[in-house]
């Protein structure tokens, strides 16, 4: 086919489907991963506040700028975890209703 021709109809209808069958695949693959990296990513920024003020950086040893350096260098995992999670708002047809509902 070349550039100035038009699909038919079937080959247009054929290529949603397959297009449609690829995101789904996607979804089922790669969502389930990227969302218990986020719940991981989330229970973790919860606990970290709580242990800092349990006593955790004068168990290791940590100063104030130790502990500060070692928190931004967690959250760099959390910022890039939470692009898919925001894919959503963005591309819609990749987020599988199913998982929206967790």
């Amino acid at each position: 086919m070349s550039v100035s021709e038009k699909p038919s109809v079937v080959e247009e209808d054929q290529l949603i489907a397959e297009d449609r069958r690829v995101l789904r695949k996607v979804d089922h693959r790669l969502l389930p991963v990227f969302t218990l990296l986020y719940l991981l990513s989330f229970l973790d920024r919860s606990n970290i506040g709580n242990a800092k003020i349990d006593g955790m950086a004068t168990d290791i040893g940590l100063s104030a700028t130790g502990y500060n350096a070692a928190l931004a260098i967690y959250f760099i995992g959390y910022v890039v975890f939470e692009i898919p999670a925001n894919l959503d708002n963005v591309m819609p047809t990749f987020v599988d209703p199913d998982l929206e509902a967790l």
